[in-house]
């Protein structure tokens, strides 16, 4: 069973990540009490740029979709599951896009020669495209090494490091909270615990910090699974309260979402609940999934992976080509609707492209399947 209207939530959760990053190009001044951008940084609207919110919710909905997909698998060719299929066609979902993008972004950092825009924010200026491009300096960011000079000519890319990972070890998960919910739960709370306090206060090698990074994250996929495993029971209960559970599912999520997320531990999982609350409001109330339902929404979704991995490198582009000579609020809206036109084109090409071949060469054979 495909769940359309949670993708059309990670649609929206795409673009709230574009929304943040044209944000954060802003200079300090630009957040004055009053300026338009102290409104989305202080007052709810902080919900539509929430960039570091929209990644958990990715999270939990990578959870819910790959608990669907094993499922899925599952009723169609019994109880055998293959890991070598589902590993192969999760890194061909994940990995080529992400590869071609890399590229593109290198391509474009050796054309535009970029150098700092005098005025705007350090996140713009000392994040991205902030070391020269080297044959090194690439194969970095295609090993996925985690480090920040091998994200920089992709900085959202660290979320794609622990999704990858996480994915690895999805299957340990899956039937692991099949067979013992609470017991897998409790765990892999205690795991992203950990995790969590120790990036907060410990001194870490490399390694280990790019460990625990990962592992913090785990608990999210598992909560998407337990919603995958529970969703029948779910929407009954939201279905049942006559509209109330979902807007309170809605209101809760919105006000999780805005609460400071600086406390170790609670500040991470207090995101990931408020993930949670949107994700069980877009599969269980029909309203939601009527609106989320509609063709725009529906497209939004389709792309949104290509819009989380073209969009920094077309704000870069844009901004170092013609800041000065164009407003910078102008370069800001031509970024969001090139992104939005790139990611269309970057699905048909691109992504479509190798979600078929990964189809192609992790279907069962018709012996396997007699």
């Amino acid at each position: 069973m495909r769940f359309r209207s949670l993708d059309s939530l990670r649609g929206l959760a795409a673009l709230a990540v574009v929304f943040h990053h044209c944000l954060l190009t802003l200079p300090a001044t630009a957040y004055g009490r009053g300026e338009i951008a102290w409104w989305f940084a202080v007052t709810p609207l902080r919900l539509l740029v929430d960039g570091p919110g929209a990644v958990l919710l990715f999270f939990v909905l990578s959870g819910f979709v790959l608990a669907a997909s094993i499922d899925a698998g599952q009723r169609h060719d019994g109880a055998r599951f293959d890991y070598g299929r589902f590993a192969a066609k999760r890194f061909l979902r994940i990995y080529p896009p992400f590869a071609a993008i890399i590229l593109a972004s290198a391509g474009l950092y050796l054309l535009v020669q970029p150098t700092p825009v005098e005025g705007l924010s350090g996140w713009f200026n000392h994040q991205s495209w902030a070391y020269p491009v080297t044959p090194q300096l690439i194969a970095g960011h295609l090993l996925m090494t985690d480090q920040h000079r091998d994200m920089s000519l992709m900085n959202v890319m660290w979320s794609l490091v622990h999704e990858l990972r996480i994915s690895m070890i999805f299957p340990l998960v899956f039937f692991s909270l099949r067979a013992r919910p609470i017991t897998t739960l409790v765990v892999t709370a205690l795991m992203s615990a950990g995790a969590n306090y120790a990036l907060g206060h410990y001194d870490l090698d490399p390694v280990t910090q790019t460990l625990c990074g990962s592992t913090q994250y785990v608990l999210m996929f598992a909560v998407g699974t337990l919603l995958f495993l529970h969703n029948q029971t779910l929407s009954a209960w939201v279905q049942k309260s006559r509209g109330v559970g979902a807007i309170a599912l809605v209101l809760a999520g919105a006000w999780l979402f805005y609460q400071p997320r600086s406390m170790p531990v609670f500040g991470l999982w207090g995101t990931g609940l408020a993930a949670t609350c949107y994700v069980v409001a877009t599969f269980a109330s029909p309203t939601l999934v009527r609106i989320l339902s509609g063709k725009a929404a529906t497209w939004l979704g389709k792309v949104s992976y290509s819009l989380y991995l073209v969009h920094l490198p077309i704000l870069l582009t844009l901004v170092h080509l013609f800041s000065g000579q164009v407003p910078l609020p102008v370069l800001l809206a031509a970024t969001v609707v090139l992104s939005l036109t790139a990611a269309g084109l970057s699905y048909r090409w691109i992504e479509s492209p190798a979600i078929a071949f990964a189809r192609k060469i992790t279907e069962p054979k018709p012996s396997q399947t007699s």
